[in-house]
């Protein structure tokens, strides 16, 4: 489809939401990309056909149905529900925003944090003896992220509910990497230090605009989730 070529992540919202991907039996989709056509970093971006079926199946896990409640529909209350955040799919080091709000309406944002300084990466944060992925997790870490990321999420100009804060969860797309675990366990890997280093139910506060303090590394917090370990803060 064309909107495959322009913005993998939307297409695949679009694609997901609106029941096209089946997830069972019969039904089962897969996807194929082919080689690009077009010189830009977004079709050339490696991702997978096997990963792209994989994170539709996280987006259709994460944003459960659910009826919209008629008591805020008539009150008029407007609040985010749940962000889905997204990594490397669209192109490296785009960070895309699934975000859902309490009237079942979905929104895709998509900000690059490429230009996020950071500071050389200390030999124990390595990964697999590289460190382009540990730059990543870095700048991810960083409160300029934190920060750039709560300017497009306002651009939406849907609040932030005080009383019920928006769910969030990240997905990593490890296609630029080479990770240092089978493929099997690639996948829990990177989002296990992803959604280690930002807090899950504190959108919009203080806690969610303070850097994660390691006290372990990456490649230690990543082969922790590969067993269901969670990180101690």
């Amino acid at each position: 489809m064309p909107m495959f070529e322009s913005n993998l992540v939307e297409g695949l919202a679009r694609c997901t939401f609106s029941g096209y991907v089946g997830f069972g039996g019969k039904h089962l989709s897969t996807f194929e990309k082919p080689a690009a056509q077009v010189q830009s970093d977004i079709a050339m971006n490696p991702v997978s056909g096997g990963a792209l079926f994989e994170l539709a199946t996280e987006i259709n896990n994460f944003f459960e149905s659910f009826k919209v409640s008629s008591r805020e529909l008539m009150a008029d209350i407007h609040y985010i529900r749940e962000i889905l955040m997204i990594c490397h799919v669209n192109k490296l080091n785009t960070l895309s925003l699934i975000v859902r709000d309490n009237l079942g309406e979905q929104f895709v944002i998509n900000f690059n944090i490429q230009k996020i300084a950071i500071k050389k990466v200390p030999p124990k944060l390595r990964i697999g003896g590289d460190t382009a992925l540990a730059e990543f997790f870095m700048r991810l870490n960083s409160q300029e992220c934190r920060l750039l990321f709560m300017r497009h999420l306002s651009a939406l100009k849907i609040p932030l509910s005080a009383t019920i804060l928006p769910r969030l969860l990240i997905w990593v797309n490890g296609a630029n990497y080479n990770l240092p675990v089978t493929p099997k366990f690639q996948q829990n890997y990177l989002n296990g230090i992803a959604n280690t280093l930002w807090p899950h139910n504190s959108i919009g506060t203080r806690e969610h605009l303070k850097p994660f303090h390691l006290n372990r590394t990456f490649d230690e917090i990543g082969k922790a989730s590969m067993h269901g370990k969670k990180e101690q803060i």
